[in-house]
């Protein structure tokens, strides 16, 4: 279960940007299957931007640095005085053959990379650099849509297969992603359990094709997306046990 993305046309626009504008402390999570670097070598995993220069903009999309490795880079509020970029560190993290990885990073809403940012590849904390701090303070980004897969403009498509992705409004712990790892759209409860409803989460969307132009948010909190040109894939991430919806509660299936 996966949607496919070409590297040149797709997207998923969930709108929303006011009623999701400033959402940090932040978490976002998603597995992705990168078959190229993607339209402009920096395809887009989600973000909020119209372009690479709106202001107040926040991206989490796969690069690869002049003279360096792949990786991946979140950036917030992106000029040249006001930002806070990191990305993976000096080794490859990511890669373009295909292979699915579960990728997320959480933020606490502060402009220190080094400290306020966390990246998690495949539900292991990595080591970031290449970091630049921000000023003290963010711009709203309240009058741009969230998009997966591409930015609003559409000229930073996703080359590959994106799935399960999750946005929350706090910082997850490294057990809490490793769990949505495995378990999309569940946390364990205290002390072990079941899986339970997750706090703070905004929006999960698990790329189930049910409509070719309508991806369906399963948090309960009705951000629908719209899609172009994401269709079905039937490459699947290795997530192997049956996970809880939000709403109403019970397997998708």
């Amino acid at each position: 279960m996966s949607r496919d993305y070409n590297g040149t046309t797709s997207a998923i626009n969930i709108g929303s940007g006011g009623a999701l504008d400033n959402a940090q402390p932040l978490t976002m999570a998603l597995w992705a299957a990168a078959e190229t670097l993607g339209e402009g070598s920096s395809g887009n995993m989600i973000g909020k931007l119209s372009s690479d220069t709106s202001t107040g903009r926040l991206n989490f999309h796969v690069r690869k640095l002049a003279g360096g490795p792949l990786i991946y880079r979140f950036f917030k509020d992106w000029s040249n005085t006001n930002m806070v970029v990191a990305t993976t560190g000096n080794v490859a993290i990511a890669d373009t053959n295909g292979v699915f990885h579960h990728v997320a990073f959480t933020w606490t809403g502060g402009s220190t990379a080094a400290t306020d940012i966390v990246f998690y590849v495949d539900g292991v904390e990595t080591a970031h650099g290449q970091d630049q701090n921000g000023s003290g303070s963010t711009n709203s980004d309240a009058s741009l849509p969230l998009v997966i897969g591409n930015n609003g403009g559409g000229s930073r498509t996703f080359d590959g297969q994106i799935c399960h992705v999750h946005v929350f409004r706090r910082v997850l712990s490294g057990n809490e992603i490793r769990q949505l790892m495995h378990h999309p759209a569940s946390v364990k409860a205290a002390g072990g359990g079941i899986p339970v409803n997750t706090a703070g989460l905004l929006g999960y969307w698990p790329g189930n094709v049910f409509s070719a132009g309508v991806e369906v948010d399963q948090s309960g909190n009705q951000f629908r997306g719209v899609t172009t040109a994401a269709i079905a894939s039937a490459k699947n991430p290795p997530v192997n046990e049956a996970f809880v919806m939000q709403t109403p509660g019970v397997p998708y299936w």
